[in-house]
């Protein structure tokens, strides 16, 4: 996977992540810019981040010789993407687990975000995520159904 992709990938983290620009599911502060979270927000999110995803990835797999080949012999890199970056997204997601750096409920559970915050669980998002990649795109022979 190019460097391009995975830093496109780690954009749709940063737009999506709720209370960034965006709250699917508002809580108190309204929709937009709101610094908050809600954990059924989060799963929306993740559920947009999916959607987007699979239109995305589904002009890939428009060649039937090659998805026929692929079921036979083993699972590709590129279909395992689509749900390390929805499993990577939810558990990363400022206020979900942690937050780095909290503002004043705490680090853990504390269903609050900042844009700073959301940086940074970018950040930690974009070397997760390259890292799982590489380490799957170099053991791929393993992988086998």
């Amino acid at each position: 996977m190019s460097i391009l992709k995975i830093f496109v990938y780690g954009l749709l983290f940063l737009i999506l992540s709720p209370g960034f620009i965006f709250n699917l599911y508002p809580d108190t502060k309204g929709i937009f810019l709101s610094n908050e979270t809600t954990y059924l927000g989060i799963f929306l999110h993740g559920f947009l981040l999916a959607i987007i995803l699979s239109i995305f990835e589904e002009k890939k797999y428009l060649d039937p010789k090659e998805k026929i080949q692929t079921q036979l012999t083993m699972i590709e890199t590129r279909e395992l993407i689509p749900v390390i970056t929805l499993i990577l997204f939810i558990l990363l997601t400022p206020g979900l687990i942690i937050t780095i750096p909290s503002e004043n409920n705490g680090i853990f559970f504390s269903k609050e975000t900042s844009p700073i915050a959301v940086i940074i669980h970018s950040i930690i998002f974009l070397f997760s995520f390259g890292i799982i990649v590489n380490i799957l795109d170099k053991y791929k022979s393993l992988i086998k159904i």
